[in-house]
This record gives structure tokens, C-alpha cells and sequence, in this order.
């Protein structure tokens, strides 16, 4: 099986100016996932998917390839997951097995991207994804709707102290899906 490692990277962020090129360490946050997916061993192409030259320049210097530059209708705060997916896959013909890894996940270890890769040789037909607990209590998330403040869902509360309920959301370290299933099912949420 050969899997290619995507890294997406839009010059574009307005909360973080940059911030894929922010230097966490002493050196730019997107060091990290290629620096990781180059010495993981797992992949046969590590390509960063931008809109900007300075980002693809800090790419290839620290070793991932940077065939093309993503137009800009793909690279705005609009632009989903699933329209870059898309788009690599339409552009480049040899990739059959893509590993969707956000820059934005700079702590994710080169054991886990080992051990994410043997979860998905288990069953490479279907997507797979990496989850997080969340431990937050959902009473305190809110959200400001003009000039005042409201509870994101206050239908739904977990007490910190409750292990009872396990909650998790999408982490952003990884994202597998098969060519195959992409195309068969690209239209639908993944």
C-alpha cells in the first residue's frame, strides 16, 4: 500500500497572521508535520497544498514537494477539507491513499502517525479520522450573537466529574480516505 501525506496550508488565517509559518521552537509550525511524516517512513509523497510562495518555499526546503499552488477559491476561510481533497486527487494521478494532515496539529508523534497508518491497512476501503475527548463542560461554550453572549447548547451538559458519557470531536491530525471512496462518495459530508 503507499499512502501520500497532504498538508494543507492556505496563507490566508486571520485569527493567527501566518501562522503556518509562525515559528513554534525556532522553527516554522509546518516544519513539524513534514518533519515527522518525512521520518515516520510512512509515505511515498509528502505535498503541501498552499495558495502562497513563501509557505511552498519553507516546504521544500524542509522536504516536502510542492507541485502546484492552490488557486485562491480554494484557500479561504469557506474553503472545506473535502474541496482540497478534491482537488489534489483531480490534479494528481498517483495518489491512491492520502493521509490529510493539518499543520495545525504540530505535536502528533511519529509513533502515531505509525500507528494510524496500521489502523487504516485494517480496512483501507473505508475513511478513518483521528478523535479527542472533550472535557470541557458544554454549559460554558458560547457563542456572541450581536451584543450578547449565548450558550452554544445548553440542552447538553457534561459534568467534568461524569465519566459516564464519552464526548469526542475531530482532532485535525488525521484524515484518511482511499481514492476509490472519494470519488464514489465525494459529494456527501465526510
Amino acid at each position: 500500500m503507499t499512502f501520500t501525506a497532504i498538508i494543507p496550508a492556505r496563507k490566508g488565517s486571520k485569527a493567527i497572521p501566518k501562522k503556518n509559518i509562525v515559528e513554534l521552537f525556532g522553527k516554522p509550525l509546518i516544519y513539524w508535520t513534514i518533519d515527522k511524516a518525512i521520518k515516520s517512513k510512512c509515505f511515498d509523497s509528502i505535498i503541501v497544498s498552499t495558495d502562497c510562495e513563501e509557505i511552498a518555499e519553507i516546504s521544500i526546503k524542509y522536504g516536502a514537494k510542492v507541485p502546484f499552488l492552490r488557486p485562491s477559491f480554494l484557500a479561504t476561510d469557506k474553503s472545506s477539507r473535502n474541496e482540497v481533497i478534491s482537488f489534489m486527487f483531480e490534479r494528481i494521478d498517483n495518489i491512491d491513499k492520502l493521509i490529510y494532515l493539518q499543520p495545525t496539529s504540530p505535536f502528533r508523534s511519529i509513533e502515531s502517525i505509525k500507528r494510524f497508518i496500521l489502523f487504516t491497512k485494517e480496512k483501507p476501503e473505508n475513511p478513518s479520522f483521528s478523535i479527542s475527548h472533550i472535557t470541557d463542560n458544554s454549559s460554558t461554550l458560547l457563542i456572541k450573537k450581536e451584543n450578547y453572549w449565548n450558550y452554544v447548547n445548553n440542552k447538553f451538559v457534561i459534568n467534568r466529574q461524569d465519566n459516564s458519557e464519552k464526548i469526542f470531536k475531530m482532532d485535525g491530525s488525521f484524515f484518511y480516505i482511499n481514492k476509490n471512496y472519494w470519488m464514489n462518495n465525494k459529494n456527501t459530508n465526510i
